[in-house]
């Protein structure tokens, strides 16, 4: 990415910039929010910046899906939901709405995440969790956009086993936390009674 693209963001109009997408070295895509919290979309050159709106009501701040930021096929968009994207190209600010179809493969539980993916074809790897809410991607689902025909199709979905994972294991590390934190209580509980009873024996004269 161009570091000059960086320079161009409009700092006064948005407040919080949530993912960014490369389109060549001299196109990107900042996903952020303006002071009312209404997603934006700003498409940054090295001659012009454009802030577009997106049709959100949702506030950034919403426990809902976020949405997820993708380029394909020299097209641009989000995933607004697991049921509908937002497709935009290069000549027009205006998004064409795309249903997403096939959705019964996926949880009925769900949480899209902010993470863009990354992909060289049509097929997109979409981060999502499912069940407990935490903004831990464990699960990935694979999503199929036809730019020509405006068709898109979940295809598939993955879990990564948190087993595998030697160094993320999350439930083994707040059982070890937890056991330090015990340990520490317990160490300071002791510290403070053997110094009371110090300074008793020291007042009473007690060797």
């Amino acid at each position: 990415m161009n570091l000059e693209l960086i320079k161009k963001i409009p700092l006064t109009d948005i407040e919080n910039i949530f993912t960014a997408k490369a389109l060549n070295e001299n196109k990107c895509l900042f996903l952020c929010d303006d002071k009312e919290r209404k997603y934006k979309l700003l498409y940054t050159t090295l001659d012009e910046s454009v802030l577009i709106d997106l049709p959100y009501n949702e506030k950034s701040y919403s426990v809902e899906s976020n949405p997820v930021l993708f380029s394909v096929n020299h097209h641009f968009g989000i995933v607004k939901s697991v049921e509908e994207l937002l497709l935009f190209n290069d000549q027009s600010t205006a998004p064409q709405t795309v249903d997403i179809q096939n959705r019964q493969i996926l949880p009925s539980r769900l949480r899209l995440l902010y993470q863009s993916p990354v992909n060289d074809g049509d097929i997109l790897p979409i981060c999502f969790e499912k069940d407990v809410f935490m903004g831990q991607a464990r699960d990935i689902a694979f999503l199929q956009i036809d730019t020509e025909n405006l068709i898109a199709c979940w295809q598939s979905q993955t879990s990564i086993d948190s087993s595998s994972l030697i160094h993320h294991n999350y439930p083994d590390l707040y059982h070890r936390r937890k056991q330090t934190s015990d340990f520490l209580h317990k160490r300071q509980t002791f510290n403070f009674f053997r110094s009371r009873l110090r300074d008793f024996n020291f007042r009473f004269g007690i060797n």
